[in-house]
């Protein structure tokens, strides 16, 4: 070293022991002395908790693993930064509210004396090899940079340590820490560009780093240890008596948390900065041995920096790394001060304390030299850290740290779980290696070393629980002024009424009237806790000893009946006879709501659709779950409460998308509905969803409730929210980890701050063509509402009310008007006008209200329609049905674009599919359209950053107001789509919180995969995205079928359908193959008949817009087969449409089989969703112009009978894998031979596989929209979906047995080891072979 270095040191040095005597004129007292005066800024000791966490092991023991595994380093040091984390949030708040001088003081209150002795000498002794193990590295830097003999180093800087430690106290330790810190993160910024520049640039490192440096951990330092050492670092940090200083020497709890976050943001940064120079020296001299990487870094900073700065450098480091021992220092001489001499001495004074505080200094201080020089005959600095670490970190801070949070915990408990946990480990460590068995690896010994103690007072819990013993609240009072010493602040914990029903018994114990027992009958039932209650009332009564025979029957009866025994005791008699009374309160000036406060992972707030799924979807993932309704029952706008049917990317089969209804939970509760509920009964729907909700125990449902405000604990980030019940009177406060808005207008979203938008933005924002005149149409979209009217068999009369609309030439619809519609059909009722549609919501109803009443007036008593006698209002709507109001803004937003041309998103988690559906402001009294809708060619992806929040880090949107722009709003809108997106958010609400990162973080792609795959695996069909074969062991095995469907023929033995609209038969066809069909048509008269062969553009579209082949073909009168032969191929593998142009003179013969992934389509009509035959427009609205081809809805449809050559093979039983649950290019389904009378696969492996489940995909036929309420289905179980199947194994043993299936997605679970595996199902019809998309087996 250079004599600048040197001289650099010594003033580093006396600036210390400056600050050391500086400090000393603030340490006039014991308090100021340890405690800091309890005022200490929270940014001060949160860096003098972070610089005496950081020590030697820094640059020594995880620098040396840095030069030889690389990222493994820091990642173990991002354990210590995640133990700050939740030393914050959990951990350091309950020790700044004890307010405790030490951590002594505090098992003194809380354990008692006899602990505090127990504990006292467990720290002091540990604490000598602890700070032992911060000494040594030091002085081991010192040697290395200086040559100074390692002992004379470890007594030079252990002197030099008690000095200014016993002249300073924790002022002059906290000061210095800040100092150093500053001085050392200087040195190491510059050290690192010097670093990089002389290994020859980044590109050079990265060049020459080994591939294992790029791992998180290894083989030694594996997941299971950094698990652990987190675990151990979060004890160690939060109990360490030393750090708890840094907690108890801020005023407040708010301060508290700060400091550990501080340290944790530190940790985080800094671990990085530390452990790359070291990891560059490795290009410098890759052959440094294990010893000899121990100074890598004092290496390459001897290598870069110039005279002056390398000394720098090393001052920083030794007396950083020091911190770390003069704060054990500090609290050890702080414990024998207070805990020890003072006991003795109760009335030493100030002068005499601090005497004794700075002989202690230097006692411990000089024992703990003795113990560093005896470091390398403990096994070196990595065994004693590590060792120190598994051994008593958890047993000796745990069993402390747990009685902040838990009242029921004894002295015993507490010390006989450190105390058996330490025997444990000890005799593990070296009793252990004596045996047959061996030492425990370094990741098994930290797991022992955590676990242990942890399940020691787990068991201690859960009996004292059942127990019911309780010791006293560790919340200590404050306020308490003691001469001499300054008035401790502290919050006030809440007071309780535990006791006032026994004082009120005894009140009553000289009153010997029937009343007494009146008096404790209405305590009993007034009483909040009500066991509590009776236990305090029995014991007043045994007190109470001139009670009358029939007060000890009563109170004996009240207990019996309130345990659920049988009422008809000597007491419940009693109590039936004479004691049904009122309960009766005197005046009160002023009287609060009960308020109750709940708490989960996931709060949900909205109850719709998309708020549903996403609450059932988080709680299948094992997450918690509140969900808020302001509504008495789920659904929203699918509820009885609005009717509107759930719809979705099918749009009633009126447009292009083929197989599209919304999979998944949607799917789930479609399907079941259509099983029970085929008519549309809305409230049956209101019981299939209240049952899946309630029928998922991690769901809290609170119905009836209404959020009114949001809490936030940093401006970005929601604590908890604030709701009301109505029908209870009660208040709740409701906290959680992440959030999701689902309510519709966004309350959580809007009182969170979080930006949103709402009316129609101009064109040029966004560069939307689909924009509308704002004056003529409006803004917003508007609110209906609805009515159902029934035939009661005998003639009803109405009487309009007095605010039923009159002016019927005001409504330009009102000829669309129909005595035989209702609900859905009247959408047309519609209104928001210039309106607020959230406030003035009310208004808006009304109007409607008005409409209604006024249209059934007109069809009542207008005379204008026939058979209405016996018609009634059977239910008008009592709220409205939102289209639109807030949208928030997320970190994309969706526009027209990106619906109509269809853009690929590499964060998809959703679809839409229903057209771009716009509708005039004023709505019924418009002259406008009703609505103006233009679809897509296909079905669009909706990218997860449009459902979470710009602003809110922990908040998520789902349902119509995410973000997306006015026009692409027009079709994310409706509730298929939202349900979707609903529980998407809910899986990654149930990610984040398993990885612990925030919603944002999830756009990482390594977990946006993640996320995909779970939600493809749950049948959420995002397009491209299919079920990963990796998750599927299937996959590995040989897969066979007793048959397939090879599809030839599609027998002719269907009814007539002629050809009064064009018709096409969809086939998935193989590429490039030149296919001839042969049909069976009659005519009534010679003609022609056009055919062609088209497909679509877009390989997973199925709009034909473009035709391979086209050929006019004679037919003559009557019936006759016609051969149809392409002499062309499609480009790829994907749908062809035979197509038949209309002739009205010529019917085609059709068929009733049915086979999944095939279907006709007809050239029609379907004015609801804006369906004229073709899309066309006649303005630059950005819309693309095509036909539309869609399926007649069953019991119609049938395909077309034809013959096929060559046969269509598509339906193979390796489609099983593939990872698609629906048809897309191909049909992507296993279909079984229909002549097959015992259809089967079977799988097969050439080991034995653990099976633990069975996940099977069937066809519910995806093209059918399932319309929720109002419109009917001719099935209840969808056609193609297989009824009876049954699995076994390679023993024949029956795993699984169904014989009435009707959903999509069944799930088994097993436990079971076989070669093989087969699934036998059987054949849903006659004219339905069984077929099955996917198996995964688990």
């Amino acid at each position: 070293m250079h004599i600048l270095d040197f001289v650099t040191i010594i003033i580093f040095a006396l600036g210390i022991i400056c600050a050391g005597l500086a400090f000393s004129r603030r340490s006039k007292n014991i308090k100021s002395f340890f405690f800091a005066g309890g005022a200490a800024p929270w940014a001060m000791s949160g860096l003098s908790l972070f610089m005496g966490f950081f020590s030697a092991g820094t640059f020594i023991v995880w620098g040396s693993i840095a030069y030889l595994y690389g990222w493994v380093a820091v990642t173990i040091q991002w354990t210590m930064a995640m133990a700050g984390l939740l030393v914050g949030l959990l951990i350091a708040p309950r020790w700044n509210r004890t307010r405790s001088l030490t951590v002594a003081d505090y098992i003194t209150k809380r354990l008692g004396k006899r602990t505090q002795q127990i504990y006292t000498y467990l720290f002091l002794f540990v604490s000598l090899f602890t700070s032992g193990a911060f000494l040594y590295p030091v002085a081991k830097i010192i040697e290395v940079s200086t040559g100074l003999p390692l002992n004379l180093s470890i007594i030079i800087l252990g002197l030099f340590c008690i000095l200014y430690t016993s002249l300073g106290g924790l002022w002059a330790v906290m000061s210095t820490d800040v100092l150093q810190f500053v001085i050392l993160m200087s040195a190491v910024i510059i050290v690192l560009p010097m670093s990089i520049d002389h290994i020859g640039g980044w590109d050079s490192f990265v060049t020459l780093l080994p591939k294992t440096a790029e791992d998180f951990v290894n083989e030694e330092f594996s997941w299971v240890f950094m698990i652990a050492f987190a675990l151990y670092n979060t004890i160690f940090l939060g109990g360490n008596w030393a750090y708890v200083q840094r907690y108890t020497s801020v005023k407040g709890e708010k301060n508290a948390r700060y400091v550990a976050f501080l340290f944790c943001g530190l940790y985080l940064l800094c671990s990085v900065l530390w452990m790359l120079p070291p990891m560059l020296y490795r290009d410098v001299d890759p052959g440094l041995g294990i010893r000899e990487s121990e100074g890598a870094f004092l290496l390459m900073c001897k290598t870069v920096l110039p005279a002056g700065l390398l000394g720098l450098m090393l001052g920083g480091m030794i007396f950083a790394t020091a911190s770390s021992f003069n704060a054990v220092l500090n609290i050890t001489s702080g414990v024998i001060t207070n805990d020890i001499y003072r006991r003795f001495n109760h009335n030493a004074s100030e002068k005499k304390l601090m005497t004794v505080a700075r002989l202690s200094t230097l006692t411990i201080g000089l024992l703990t030299i003795v113990v560093a020089m005896l470091i390398p005959l403990m096994g070196g600095i990595v065994n004693v850290v590590i060792s120190i670490a598994a051994l008593t970190g958890v047993p000796l801070y745990l069993p402390v740290i747990w009685t902040l949070f838990s009242k029921f915990q004894t002295s015993f408990s507490v010390v006989f779980s450190t105390i058996f946990s330490l025997t444990v480990n000890l005799v593990l460590k070296f009793m252990l290696p004596l045996t047959a068995l061996g030492s425990l690896s370094r990741a098994s010994e930290m797991a022992v070393g955590v676990s242990v103690p942890f399940f020691c007072m787990l068991a201690f819990e859960v009996y004292f629980r059942i127990k019911g013993q309780k010791v006293a609240d560790h919340s200590f009072p404050a306020d308490k002024k003691a001469s001499g010493t300054e008035t401790v602040e502290v919050e006030e914990s809440e007071t309780r009424d535990d006791n006032r029903f026994s004082r009120r018994v005894v009140w009553y114990r000289n009153n010997r009237t029937h009343n007494h027992a009146v008096g404790i009958h209405r305590r009993f039932w007034a009483h909040d806790n009500m066991w509590r209650g009776r236990a305090a009332a029995l014991v007043g009564w045994i007190d109470c000893r001139t009670f009358k025979k029939i007060d000890i029957l009563f109170v004996l009866g009240n207990i019996l009946i309130h345990r659920n025994l049988t009422r008809w005791t000597a007491g419940g008699l009693v109590e039936t006879l004479l004691f049904k009374i009122m309960r009766t309160e005197p005046f009160s000036t002023r009287r609060t709501l009960k308020s109750i406060g709940l708490d989960a992972e996931f709060i949900v707030v909205g109850g719709g659709m998309a708020g549903t799924c996403a609450a059932i979807s988080a709680a299948r993932e094992g997450i918690k779950v509140i969900l808020v309704q302001d509504r008495p029952v789920l659904g929203g706008n699918a509820s009885s409460e609005v009717r509107l049917w759930i719809l979705g990317a099918t749009s009633h089969m009126g447009n292009n998308n083929r197989w599209s209804r919304e999979g998944g939970i949607i799917d789930e509760i479609l399907v079941e509905n259509a099983f029970r509920n085929k008519e549309g009964n809305p409230v049956i729907l209101d019981t299939i969803l209240l049952e899946k909700v309630h029928l998922e125990p991690n769901i809290t449902l609170l119905l009836n409730t209404a959020v009114y405000d949001v809490v936030k604990s940093e401006p970005g980030h929601i604590a908890k929210i604030m709701a009301y019940n109505c029908q209870n009177q009660c208040r709740y406060e409701i906290s959680g980890n992440i959030f999701c808005d689902a309510s519709g207008d966004g309350i959580v979203g809007y009182c969170s701050g979080a930006s949103f938008r709402m009316g129609a933005e101009c064109g040029s924002e966004y560069n939307e063509k689909f924009i509308r005149d704002k004056k003529s149409f409006g803004e917003l979209l508007g609110q209906s509402l609805y009515f159902w009217s029934k035939d009661t068999g005998k003639p009803v009369k109405f009487i309009p009310p007095e605010y039923a609309y009159k002016e019927l030439s005001g409504i330009p619809r009102i000829n669309q008007v129909r005595a035989d519609q209702y609900g859905c059909k009247y959408w047309w009722i519609e209104y928001v006008g210039d309106m607020d549609p959230i406030y003035d919501t009310e208004k808006i109803k009304w109007k409607l209200w008005g409409v209604v009443y006024g249209i059934w007036d007109y069809i009542k008593n207008s005379g204008k329609f026939e058979d209405v006698e016996n018609l009634t209002l059977e239910w008008v709507g009592l709220i409205s049905g939102k289209r639109e109001s807030r949208r928030f803004v997320g970190e994309y937003t969706l526009i027209q674009q990106d619906i109509i041309e269809q853009h690929h998103f590499d964060d998809a988690v959703a679809y839409g599919g229903w057209a771009i559906d716009l509708h005039p402001a004023d709505g019924v009294f418009s002259e406008e359209n009703g609505c103006t809708q233009y679809h897509s060619k296909g079905i669009y992806e909706i990218p997860y950053r449009c459902y979470i929040s710009k602003d809110i880090d922990n908040l998520y949107f789902a349902g119509r107001n995410i973000s997306a722009s006015h026009v692409a709003h027009g079709s994310s809108r409706v509730m298929g789509t939202s349900a979707l997106g609903g529980q998407a958010v809910g899986k990654a609400a149930a990610l984040c919180l398993k990885l612990n990162v925030p919603p944002a973080g999830l756009q990482d792609r390594k977990y946006m995969t993640l996320l995909q795959e779970s939600l493809s695996l749950m049948g959420q069909s995002i397009p491209g995205i299919p079920i990963p074969r990796k998750v599927n062991k299937a996959s590995s095995a040989k897969i066979s079928a007793s048959g397939s469907l090879s599809l030839s023929e599609i027998k002719d033995d269907g009814p007539w359908y002629q050809l009064l609209y064009s018709a096409a038969q969809m086939l998935p066809l193989e590429g490039n193959t030149s296919y001839t069909f042969k049909i069976h048509l009659k005519a009534t008269k010679a003609t022609t008949l056009e055919v062609g062969l088209r497909y679509s553009s877009k390989p997973s579209n199925y709009t034909p817009d473009e035709i391979l082949e086209d050929m006019t073909l004679d037919v003559s009168e009557g019936e006759q087969d016609i051969e149809i032969s392409f002499s062309k191929g499609l480009p790829d593998n994907r749908y062809g449409f035979v197509t038949f142009l209309k002739n009205p003179y010529i019917s085609l013969k059709m068929s009733n089989s049915r086979y999944s992934g095939v279907v006709s389509a007809f050239n029609k009509f379907n004015e609801a969703v804006g369906n004229f035959g073709i899309q066309a427009c006649d303005k630059d609205y950005g819309i693309e112009s095509f036909e539309f081809w869609c399926p007649d809805r069953r019991p119609q449809g049938h395909n077309i009978g034809m013959r096929i050559t060559p046969a269509i093979n598509a339906f193979a039983p390796d489609n099983i894998i593939n990872g698609y649950v629906r048809p897309t290019a191909s049909s992507n389904a296993w279909v079984a031979d229909p002549e097959d009378p015992a259809p089967r696969l079977t799988f097969r492996w050439d080991s034995p596989q653990h099976i633990k489940e069975l996940r099977i995909f069937f066809d519910t036929d995806y093209d059918h929209p399932l319309e929720s309420v109002q419109m009917s289905h001719p099935e209840n179980v969808m056609p193609f979906c297989v009824r009876r199947y049954r699995i076994y194994d390679d023993a024949g043993r029956t795993l699984c047995e169904e014989t009435d299936n009707h959903q999509t997605i069944r799930v088994h679970y097993t436990d079971v080891d076989t070669r093989e595996l087969t699934i036998e199902a059987s054949h849903p019809s006659e004219h339905v072979p069984a077929s099955i998309f996917q198996i995964v087996i688990q």
